[in-house]
């Protein structure tokens, strides 16, 4: 609990902008993985599809079946707000952070005929699943979080979240944690 309660420290202290880079980040959420959720026991250290295509996380569940996840920065911007629609739509980095994930979905499909991958990385390959680790120093307010939510159900195999949401979920979970321990 005490391990956790520090990565729940770091994790807000990265939201407030004390990171050097990506790398960085998808360091220390390699290490807490658990802030994903408890479905994830490990990580793939082996993110290489091909020569292109280099995932930042991929996660295996319990079953051994993996998924991507695409770190991003948590200051990259989410939305812009339509004025004249009064509605939200995507930045472009968002837009192509949607892109690159459905693409490595794609390139993990494809390469799950492949015994070779699965065998050496001791995984599973079906039907993978896309997270997308996304911007938002600042909470959503209430007309973003719809939109995120509407988004998010319009994807098939692919969710957004925000810096907040992962942080909400790892408070979730420690304070899950906290009450049994009591």
């Amino acid at each position: 609990v005490q391990k956790m309660e520090l990565a729940v420290a770091r994790l807000e202290a990265i939201i407030n902008g004390d990171f050097e880079n990506e790398v960085e980040i998808q360091k220390f959420l390699k290490e807490n993985i658990w802030m994903f959720g408890n479905d994830y026991v490990h990580i793939v250290e082996n993110g290489k599809i091909n020569a292109r295509n280099i995932l930042d996380m991929v996660p295996q569940d319990f079953e051994s079946y993996i998924d991507v996840i695409e770190v991003k920065l948590p200051t990259e911007k989410l939305f812009h707000f339509d004025e004249s629609h009064k509605n939200y739509y995507c930045s472009s980095k968002l837009t192509k952070a949607t892109a690159q994930t459905q693409n490595y979905i794609y390139e993990l499909e494809g390469i799950s005929q492949s015994e070779e991958y699965q065998r050496d990385n001791n995984c599973k390959i079906v039907r993978p699943k896309g997270i997308i680790l996304f911007g938002s120093v600042e909470p959503l307010n209430e007309d973003e979080k719809r939109y995120i939510r509407i988004l998010n159900s319009s994807y098939h195999n692919l969710q957004i979240i925000t810096y907040q949401q992962l942080l909400e979920k790892a408070k979730n979970t420690l304070a899950i944690l906290k009450s049994k321990d009591r």
